[in-house]
C-alpha cells in the first residue's frame, strides 16, 4: 500500500559483488540496466533498498547521482525487532487468542489490509498468496489473532520462519564480541 493504494513497488536487498568483479566488469551498469526494463514491463514505479545502516560507502556510492542510475532518496530507518516465543500464552480474560485456519484465514487477511493500508508499503495480502505459498514457508497456520468478547479481530501476526532461505552466514567477529565469542555458550540463547 502507498498512500493507502494498492501499488506496485519493488523491493530491493542484500546486493552483493565481489570487489574485483565490480571495478572490472560494467555490473552497476547492466544490473540497473535490467531492473529499469523489467520495471517498465511489471509496473513498477518505485523501489524500497535497505543498506545497512554502517554500510557508508554503498550508500554514498547509491546516493550518487548518475545517469545510468536511478534517483535514490533516504526514507527512514527501518528496524526489526525480535520478539521472544515462550510456551505461556496468557492473554487478557477479555481476549483470545486463536490460530488461523483455513475457515478463518480470510478473516485475518482482511484485517491484515484493513489495517495495514493505513501503513505505508505494507503488502497487500491475499488468502492464495498464503496457499500458493507466494511467500515461502509462510502458510495458514503460521497466523494468530486475537479476539474481542464479541470475537472481533483486534490483532493479528505470523510467526514465519524465514530460515530455509534466508540466512546470514557469520565469517567472523570483531572487538568485543570477539572476546566475548569463546564464552557464548555460557549465555542462555
Amino acid at each position: 500500500y502507498v498512500n493507502g493504494q494498492k501499488d506496485n513497488v519493488g523491493y530491493l536487498f542484500s546486493l552483493r559483488s565481489r570487489q574485483n568483479y565490480f571495478k572490472t566488469f560494467p555490473i552497476l551498469h547492466k544490473g540497473y540496466e535490467f531492473l529499469h526494463d523489467l520495471c517498465q514491463r511489471k509496473g513498477v514505479r518505485f523501489h524500497l533498498t535497505t543498506i545497512l545502516e554502517d554500510n557508508f560507502s554503498v550508500q554514498k556510492q547509491l546516493e550518487k547521482k548518475r545517469t545510468f542510475m536511478p534517483w535514490y532518496e533516504f526514507f527512514g530507518n527501518y528496524e526489526i525487532y525480535a520478539i521472544r516465543t515462550e510456551k505461556n500464552k496468557t492473554v487478557h480474560h477479555s481476549y483470545q487468542l486463536k490460530q488461523a485456519q483455513a475457515s478463518n484465514i480470510s478473516s485475518v487477511i482482511e484485517f491484515l489490509n484493513d489495517i495495514g493500508k493505513n501503513c505505508h508499503f505494507f503488502p497487500v495480502l491475499t488468502v492464495d498468496d498464503i496457499v500458493s505459498e507466494r511467500y515461502p514457508g509462510l502458510k495458514t497456520d503460521d497466523f494468530y489473532f486475537l479476539v474481542d468478547a464479541n470475537n472481533q479481530i483486534v490483532a493479528a501476526a505470523a510467526i514465519w520462519d524465514q530460515e530455509l532461505y534466508k540466512q546470514y552466514v557469520i565469517q567472523g567477529y570483531d572487538g568485543l564480541l570477539k572476546l566475548v565469542y569463546p564464552f557464548s555458550f555460557v549465555f542462555p540463547s
